[in-house]
C-alpha cells in the first residue's frame, strides 16, 4: 500500500475527446506528463483570475460575510455559555474595530 500524500486533492474532469487529443499532444510534445500540463493550465488559470478587480472585490466581499457570520455564532455561543445572562455575556465581550 503506499503512502498517501497530504495537501492535495485528486480531481476527475470530463473533457470532449478532441481536447484530450490535443492536451495529450501538448503534453507529449513538451516531454511532460498529462498532470503536469493540467496542472501548470489551473495555475496559470488561478494566476490570471487572482489580478482581475471584479473577482478580488467579491472576495473582499466574501471575507466581510464569513467574519459577521464568525461574529454572530461567537455571540450565539457566548449566550448559550452564559445561560442567557445578556449582562455576563457583555461583559465577557471584547470587540474590534476593522482594519481599515
Amino acid at each position: 500500500m503506499s503512502k498517501k500524500e497530504t495537501g492535495y486533492k485528486t480531481l476527475a474532469i470530463r473533457l470532449a475527446d478532441e481536447l484530450h487529443a490535443q492536451v495529450v499532444l501538448v503534453a507529449q510534445l513538451e516531454d511532460s506528463s498529462l498532470a503536469d500540463v493540467l496542472l501548470r493550465s489551473v495555475e496559470a488559470y488561478v494566476a490570471e483570475r487572482r489580478s482581475n478587480p471584479a473577482l478580488t472585490q467579491l472576495a473582499e466581499n466574501l471575507l466581510g460575510q464569513i467574519e459577521e457570520d464568525a461574529r454572530s455564532r461567537k455571540q450565539a455561543v457566548e449566550a448559550l455559555l452564559a445561560g442567557g445572562n445578556k449582562e455576563a455575556t457583555a461583559a465577557k465581550r471584547t470587540t474590534r474595530k476593522p482594519a481599515e
